[in-house]
């Protein structure tokens, strides 16, 4: 029986060879495109799904209703003392571990390289399922100053030679001893590191590690009992408020995130890599899979039940021999899933030849195993079935319901005609449908990211190198390193900061002096530590009073400049001279003494904060140098050299401010991609579905055609009456397809606090885009069709 169906449908390739192209290349577009974009939904859904209690095991966070970042009061960032408090004091939690991230170089006699790493606790490899290749993962991060090396910086710092009991530096030049190698973590997995370090050392650095409930670095990972509710869990947690935090900071509540939805929760406010991705841009990019597999199996299903009559006579036939309605049921099942079998067999090699592609486009390295694992085989197995089913199952049910008398007489009855003639016009709106809806929406992405990218974000990017200062070698001769580098001509200014202007980082509440005398609270102020040069190198403006000037003003450190969101929020209308106090530090009175226009120190999702600017030279993390573009290797060689003068372990890693400032907007990058390239499919899948189409319309109606010619009617006229049957469908497309548009791409936009407008315009383009794409497919067709001779027709049909 099988056999009989590849005959079959082999038989239908020869037959009608250019209907049948359409109908393959239409399904493997489809599935190809689904197969890509579920292969990468299922990666960024299974990140750290690979744990084998990875259930059990939830991310301690906490909710304060007065701090506010990014739009967000949530944190994943805990207390030191928090995890063993819970252990000790709720039943339902089994362990807790505490990580902390560092990124220095290691060194290790003449090798240096540089890494990022964890502090972890000694049960880190119990509760989560990294595998030591060397090392006892009950002892290996269980005494101060040990690391554990990846497998891959282990064989960078040692080559084929055996690591275990060797020395590495660290900070500060402390002295590690390697205690075990781990596997590599895997991509799919939020714990990223290079190497891990005894959290025990962290408890010889820090004397409050274990009472101070207000300090809140570490992240905090708790594994429940089998059957342990988090619910329940989470109401008791307010013990731990009203027991160990400050009567001033009762202000909070815990909660859980579970570690599988860690990598896709963007409602936290976290400090752990890779950052979130928005779980409802992996639906939308899942929905526009369905999408385009939907259009490429209507575009069969509309081919097939336009050819039913010209397949009547084999119906007739089949029936007159004795076949009933199942077995022509399973005949055109069978001949669909040979298509569909062929097509998707065709659409993983084309998956797999596009992988490359698709993962420049997504900055997602995706193995190509992903494609051939067995639980993905397993399920394209039932993509084929599904599509097989789907694209053949009504084209099925329409041929074997034909009469066999009319079917062997070429007559059809109309009303079962009309149904076909209906159902194909639904899946032709349908069609249009998601092309109006796709084009919408890559138009406003595509808007909003022009929009971000050529509004005045209050500062300049352009030509800026971030150096990363590692010692304290290179931090305390930095100034003479700043005066040897800016003899170079090509480096034209040089500024030391703790934070490029991206980001948030340390964020504190003051108390200001208000027009009145009084002090007024100022909640929630971001921090940047940064010297003299800082404003010039980046063009920044002052709107009232001066930046630091050292060299003229020698009590600098006592000074402190606003941004207008500060003042603004302080009521300040004279802020010069008036005084900035932080509570619980020494009470300090900071002298105002400029105010510096806004600018965009965070991604455009986020309202601008207050943010204050203060004169530390002596404690920067980063050093800007505005550079030429002419010269830049040589350029960047020099200011190796000059760091590498006064400290010869330095490592040298820079990156460019614009290549930082692109990195706020990787995903809507990312998504704008994925977007665009696919929309492009899916016109050309429903273009071709449409070219198809009418040319078999125009087929079946050349008697028509020449009848209305011999009456009178011109070319024009003739084509702008087959023309118009679709204008109609697309026009009942729109109608329901711009209003949906409307709808996703605003609900998108309100994700961006600074946003473009949604004007008609990209409504009115995307609507002439698809009647003209429409004209251009079947233009040549009907005008040929229409202005052929009437002679020729009626004697040929």
């Amino acid at each position: 029986m099988f056999k009989n169906y590849i005959r079959s449908a082999l038989r239908l390739l020869r037959r009608q060879k250019s209907y049948a192209a359409i109908s393959i290349f239409s399904l493997v577009l489809g599935m190809t495109c689904f197969i890509l974009l579920m292969v990468y939904a299922r990666y960024e859904l299974s990140f750290d799904a690979f744990h084998q209690k990875s259930g059990r095991i939830y991310k301690v966070g906490q909710v304060v209703e007065s701090w506010s970042i990014r739009g967000s009061n949530r944190f994943d960032s805990t207390s030191g003392p928090l995890g063993q408090a819970m252990v000790r004091e709720f039943p339902e939690v089994e362990s807790a571990i505490r990580i902390f991230p560092t990124g220095v170089p290691l060194v290790h006699e003449e090798k240096r390289t540089l890494a990022e790493g964890l502090f972890a606790d000694r049960d880190f490899f119990k509760m989560l399922s990294f595998r030591l290749i060397a090392g006892n993962p009950e002892t290996a991060l269980g005494e101060p100053y040990t690391i554990v090396l990846s497998e891959r910086l282990a064989k960078t710092m040692f080559g084929t030679a055996d690591p275990m009991g060797r020395v590495i530096r660290h900070e500060l030049g402390r002295e590690y001893r390697v205690t075990g190698v781990v596997k590599d973590p895997p991509r799919n997995s939020n714990f990223r590191f290079d190497y891990l370090l005894s959290f025990e050392t962290m408890g010889l650095l820090r004397n409050d590690l274990e009472t101070s409930w207000s300090i809140l670095n570490y992240g905090t990972f708790v594994l429940l009992k089998p059957g342990a509710s988090p619910k329940l869990l989470e109401d008791k947690m307010k013990t731990l408020v009203d027991r160990y935090h400050h009567p001033k900071a009762k202000d909070r509540a815990y909660f859980l995130l579970p570690l599988k939805t860690l990598h896709v929760d963007t409602g936290v406010n976290t400090w752990m890599e890779p950052s979130p991705v928005d779980k409802n841009n992996i639906l939308l990019l899942m929905a526009i899979a369905v999408l385009i597999l939907s259009v490429g199996c209507f575009n069969y299903i509309n081919l097939t039940t336009a050819r039913a009559a010209t397949r009547s006579k084999e119906v007739g036939v089949r029936k007159t021999f004795g076949a009933d309605k199942r077995q022509l049921i399973r005949q055109f099942l069978g001949e669909a899933l040979v298509f569909s079998a062929a097509g998707l067999l065709l659409s993983l090699g084309l998956a797999r030849l596009l992988l490359p592609l698709f993962n420049r486009i997504t900055g997602v390295a995706l193995p190509a195993g992903l494609l051939t694992g067995g639980a993905t085989l397993l399920g394209l197995a039932g993509l084929g079935l599904a599509v097989g089913l789907l694209a053949g199952g009504y084209p099925a049910l329409v041929m074997a319901s034909m009469e066999a008398k009319e079917s062997l007489q070429s007559r059809i009855v109309s009303r079962a005609a009309g149904r076909r003639i209906v159902f194909r016009n639904v899946l032709v709106v349908v069609q249009f449908l998601a092309m109006f809806v796709l084009l919408v929406g890559a138009g406003v992405i595509h808007g909003q990211m022009r929009y971000m990218k050529n509004s005045d974000i209050g500062y300049g990017k352009d030509d800026i190198v971030a150096v990363r200062l590692w010692d304290k070698d290179s931090r305390s001769n930095l100034e003479v390193v700043k005066a040897e580098l800016l003899k170079n001509p090509d480096i034209r200014a040089a500024a030391v900061s703790n934070v490029p202007p991206i980001r948030f980082t340390e964020v504190n509440d003051f108390k200001v002096e208000s027009d009145f005398g009084e002090k007024i609270d100022l909640p929630q102020v971001t921090r940047y530590f940064v010297d003299q040069g800082y404003f010039d190198l980046f063009g920044m403006k002052i709107v009232d009073g001066r930046f630091f000037t050292p060299e003229v003003f020698p009590d600098a450190e006592n000074e402190v400049v606003l941004n207008e969101t500060a003042v603004r929020l302080a009521g300040l209308k004279n802020p010069i001279g008036k005084t900035l106090t932080e509570p619980g530090h020494g009470d300090r009175p900071l002298r105002i003494v400029g105010v510096v226009k806004d600018f965009h120190f965070q991604s455009f999702k986020t309202k601008i904060g207050p943010l204050a600017f203060f004169y530390r030279p002596d404690s920067p993390r980063m050093l800007f140098l505005k550079i030429s573009h002419q010269k830049l290797a040589a350029t960047l060689s020099a200011v190796e050299a000059a760091m590498r003068r006064f400290s010869p372990d330095f490592v040298f890693d820079y990156t460019f401010m614009d290549d930082l400032y692109n990195g706020l907007y990787q995903e809507e990058n990312r998504l704008t991609g994925l977007i665009t390239g696919f929309t492009a499919v899916a016109v050309l899948i429903a273009s071709i579905g449409l070219v198809g189409l009418i040319a078999f319309v125009v087929e079946r109606k050349r008697k028509e055609i020449a009848i209305r010619k011999v009456s009178g009617a011109t070319a024009g006229r003739i084509a702008a009456l087959i023309i118009r049957d679709l204008f109609m469908l697309i026009g009942a497309a729109g109608a329901i397809g711009l209003p949906l548009a409307y709808v996703f791409t605003r609900k998108w936009l309100e994700g961006f606090y600074y946003r473009t407008s949604l004007g008609p315009g990209i409504f009115i383009l995307s609507t002439l885009f698809v009647g003209t794409l429409a004209c251009l497919c079947v233009a040549r067709l009907v005008f040929r069709a229409a202005r052929e001779n009437p002679a020729v027709s009626l004697k040929s049909l």
